[in-house]
């Protein structure tokens, strides 16, 4: 394998009776290769695709009884190869051949302006900082993991309470707008919001069974928010963080400051985090329109460029173009356009990092994640180290 400098590309090479199968690998997350790959043998190469199950026969160069052809492996992008033997009967350049290489290009539009936005799911709010009480007065702010220490040392049958706070822009109770409690084990609490006693009963679950939804819609109010946990020290104290989800948007805020917002239904792409979603885990519709000057016989793509999601499904003119996940973050979208004003709708969908976390590891996440990444003191930091959620810019291109 020739053209990879820097050792990114990994290789397995497995024979299946008379063909072979070459897997190839970039593990670099910045370094896009051009590779020239030579086998001995003389081979008609076929490139499958794992994801689509799509097969194309390859342009090859067989000479001096070995094969020869180029391949583009892009960041963290890998490529599969079938080889398989050519009879004595075959020459090298007689065996169907096709090549995906685009022509020149004929047109780049980048797609600038407001975007239509839609939540899918409950948006989040985490709530990580509390105060705590044994008796008499409430304790400064502090993390939930260093509130739990301090209980936890008062010994077993101890009794305590926490108190969650945070600031409302939004009005509740409307009948419109939803919000729900997420606690670990709430029947192992005595449960007010805003003074008000709330029942455990589960409205339904979030991720899975031991996170039961609570509806406290009507107990939240504008302003000043509340929720207090009444608790008693057993042998697996459940002291963890809390979560509120439901219809609103968020502004995140050090030290257990985040507040409700109202939600935009438009916005400029960018990093969602900082448009009112910073620990969202679902999915995100944005949708506008654009005009395209189509060209006859032209082949388009879209391109999503800093694309920072687990998974992106591009839909054009209502219909599903395909699904973008791996660089280049590019998807053919020829068959869906046309001439005019065409429709674009990208789904974003969100990972469960920036609502887990963790959430305060200064600097990023380490090399690998243990429980100590959640409440090292060493790397703690009361601003929340998030992961971005978004699309930098998207474009149309024509070629």
């Amino acid at each position: 394998i020739e053209g990879d400098e820097n050792g990114d590309i990994l290789y397995h090479l497995r024979k299946d009776e008379e063909q072979y199968i070459l897997f190839l690998a970039n593990t670099s997350r910045e370094r896009t290769h051009d590779v020239e790959i030579c086998m001995n043998g003389k081979f008609r190469i076929e490139e499958w695709d794992p994801l689509s199950g799509e097969v194309k026969s390859r342009t090859a160069k067989v000479e001096d009884e070995k094969t020869l052809w180029r391949t583009r492996i892009n960041p963290i992008g890998s490529r599969m190869f079938v080889l398989k033997p050519l009879s004595s009967m075959d020459r090298g350049d007689d065996f169907p051949q096709t090549t995906n290489e685009r022509e020149s290009i004929i047109c780049e539009i980048t797609l600038e302006g407001p975007w239509k936005i839609k939540r899918i799911n409950p948006n989040i709010l985490v709530l990580d900082y509390c105060r705590y009480r044994i008796k008499g007065a409430w304790s400064e702010v502090m993390p939930v993991w260093k509130a739990h220490d301090l209980i936890v040392k008062k010994g077993l049958g101890a009794s305590f309470s926490l108190r969650f706070e945070f600031e409302s822009e939004v009005d509740f109770g409307d009948g419109v707008r939803s919000a729900y409690l997420v606690i670990e084990n709430p029947e192992n609490f005595k449960i007010e919001v805003n003074g008000v006693r709330i029942e455990p009963k589960a409205d339904g679950y979030w991720l899975d069974w031991n996170f039961p939804m609570i509806d406290i819609s009507n107990a939240l109010s504008r302003g000043l928010n509340t929720i207090e946990l009444e608790g008693t020290v057993n042998l697996e104290p459940e002291i963890e963080n809390i979560y509120l989800l439901g219809d609103f948007a968020v502004k995140a805020g050090a030290k257990g400051s985040s507040r409700l917002i109202e939600e935009s239904r438009e916005i400029e792409i960018g990093n969602l985090c900082e448009k009112g979603y910073p620990f969202y885990a679902g999915e995100i519709e944005l949708e506008r329109e654009v005009y395209i000057d189509a060209h006859e016989n032209a082949r388009a793509f879209i391109r999503l460029e800093d694309l920072n999601a687990a998974l992106a499904i591009v839909y054009v003119n209502d219909r599903e173009a395909g699904k973008v996940m791996l660089p280049p973050y590019e998807v053919e979208v020829t068959d869906g356009i046309k001439h005019g004003i065409n429709k674009i709708k990208i789904v974003l969908v969100g990972t469960l990092r920036n609502a887990l976390g963790p959430l305060h590891y200064e600097g990023g996440d380490p090399s690998y994640i243990r429980r100590e990444t959640f409440r090292d003191p060493s790397h703690w930091t009361d601003e929340y180290v998030l992961k971005p959620f978004g699309i930098g810019k998207v474009k149309m291109l024509l070629y």
